[in-house]
């Protein structure tokens, strides 16, 4: 089983930034990422937050949660030691830095927008004095920008196939932390509130063409067909008999 890796070049920075309103002072700290294609020249994400550099469990996207982590964990080399069959791959043909950098640095400073609400000390009534502050930013306004690295983000994809079924079910984990971001392999059913089934998946519903496991089995009761308890169609309301849906 080979890893597969996603190159992301990965700059952070920070912005700070006060404005007058009235006798109000109004500040923006913002930390960020900006996650790019070192082999396209193209920016994937730039996400932010106020305060304080995102943490991992603020990125939906699990390579990006990833690299948070490796970053945070500063478990990065300078040189990447990736080898196979005792022979160091290829280097792809990567993009500048100096060159994704710029477009990055143009990116924030002509289309970042934050929003900051605040409230005014003259208030009256009604009026609950909530007002809302917008912030563009310029060169003077950065405290930090810089390349953080190159990183290959390894992820390893198993496949799993079925005698009962052509299609290949895949389980795919996140080489650095072992975090599991998408899986097939197991029992596609739920127990009681939602609650995952742990139990082995023998079988493939042929209806669903999805894996299951005995508990989650029902049998059709003219020809004998199994299928998952999702796609048996039941009838009556107190002796309940169960059929497939060509028997139904």
């Amino acid at each position: 089983m080979d890893a597969i890796y996603t190159l992301f070049y990965i700059f952070r920075f920070q912005l700070f930034k006060q404005i007058k309103r009235g006798d109000t002072l109004v500040r923006a700290n913002v930390y960020g990422y900006a996650f790019t294609n070192p082999l396209r020249g193209i920016i994937n994400q730039i996400f932010h937050k106020d305060n304080g550099y995102p943490q991992p469990q603020d990125f939906k996207d699990g390579l990006q949660r990833e690299a948070i982590r490796i970053i945070q964990a500063n478990a990065y080399e300078d040189k990447p030691s990736i080898q196979k069959e005792g022979q160091v791959l290829e280097t792809p043909s990567l993009i500048a830095v100096d060159k994704i950098q710029k477009d990055v640095f143009n990116w924030i400073t002509q289309n970042l927008v934050v929003k900051k609400t605040y409230t005014i000390r003259s208030a009256r009534g009604y009026d609950l004095g909530i007002r809302e502050a917008t912030f563009t930013f310029k060169k003077k306004d950065f405290v930090e920008f810089g390349f953080v690295g190159c990183f290959a983000i390894p992820t390893f994809q198993l496949a799993y196939k079925h005698s009962d079924s052509t299609k290949l079910f895949k389980k795919v984990v996140l080489g650095y932390s072992g975090e599991v971001v998408s899986d097939e392999i197991k029992c596609s059913k739920t127990r009681m509130f939602g609650k995952e089934c742990e139990n082995f998946p023998e079988y493939v519903c042929s209806v669903c063409d999805n894996l299951y496991c005995d508990e989650h089995q029902k049998q059709c009761e003219k020809c004998g067909i199994k299928l998952c308890k999702d796609c048996i169609v039941s009838k009556g309301l107190v002796f309940k008999h169960y059929f497939c849906p060509k028997c139904a």
